[in-house]
């Protein structure tokens, strides 16, 4: 009898401690991942655009660039109840929406005084960033055809160009590459500016070659979304760089 009792305590004692073992590992599993994805899928990211890209001028040293971006703002027809979250790669500024990509943009621009250009594709992208993935999809898979809006503005005159977009399917959005394919850069230095949400570059630095002829440089920038409201610094420092890089100058 006090055998049987001593046999079920012992495996009370296991069950117990492979539930608080359970219990511990979802614990930190929740802290490590199920915090994040709340805060980038359900919180509402409200941003001051001329607060966060208020900075210094910088020197670029005789560089002549120009900035180019590509961003879900001026691309999608958003439904008047969009949620501006970080997974959607949307901001809320006093009731209009904002791009990462646009607002990383403007801090460059507001440092180095360079003209911005938006990437504007002619067919809207759905409100839905899950539907926005799938029609991404199937550009990537050649079953949608791009088309960009609108002309670009003589780039003869730049020696340097500034490209900010997001990551999608781990390289460029396709109007992105379409961009590259249907503007000649030869001579001309390239940076990329890449936002994303956990996948740093992802392949899109090794892959830009493939759409033009610009030198591209290894002197590039990755801006994980929850953070771009606040890269402000890590911009300027990287914009420092490029400044007293020799690639570029005319």
């Amino acid at each position: 009898m006090f055998s049987k009792l001593r046999n079920e305590i012992s495996a009370h004692k296991v069950r117990y401690s492979v539930i608080s073992a359970v219990l511990v590992l979802a614990v930190v599993l929740f802290a490590l991942f199920g915090v994040s994805y709340i805060r980038r899928h359900f919180r509402t990211v409200n941003i001051d655009r001329e607060q966060a890209t208020r900075t210094e001028q910088i020197d670029m040293k005789g560089k002549k660039g120009i900035i180019v971006y590509f961003t879900r703002v001026g691309n999608t027809d958003f439904a008047k109840d969009v949620d501006a979250v970080s997974s959607a790669s949307l901001m809320n500024d006093g009731g209009k929406l904002a791009g990462n990509s646009e607002l990383l943009s403007k801090m460059i621009a507001n440092a180095t005084g360079y003209p911005l250009y938006a990437i504007k594709t002619k067919n809207k992208y759905p409100s839905s960033y899950v539907d926005t993935v799938i029609e991404a999809t199937k550009e990537f898979q050649g079953e949608k055809p791009v088309e960009l809006e609108g002309t670009a503005p003589d780039l003869s005159g730049y020696d340097t160009v500034i490209l900010v977009y997001p990551l999608w399917h781990w390289t460029l959005p396709v109007p992105v590459q379409k961009f590259l394919t249907e503007n000649k850069l030869e001579g001309k230095t390239l940076y990329s500016l890449v936002t994303h949400g956990g996948s740093g570059f992802g392949n899109a630095i090794k892959d830009t070659p493939k759409w033009t002829s610009a030198k591209v440089s290894p002197l590039t920038l990755s801006v994980y979304d929850d953070e771009v409201k606040t890269a402000l610094p890590k911009v300027i420092e990287w914009v420092k760089k490029i400044a007293s890089s020799p690639d570029g100058a005319m």
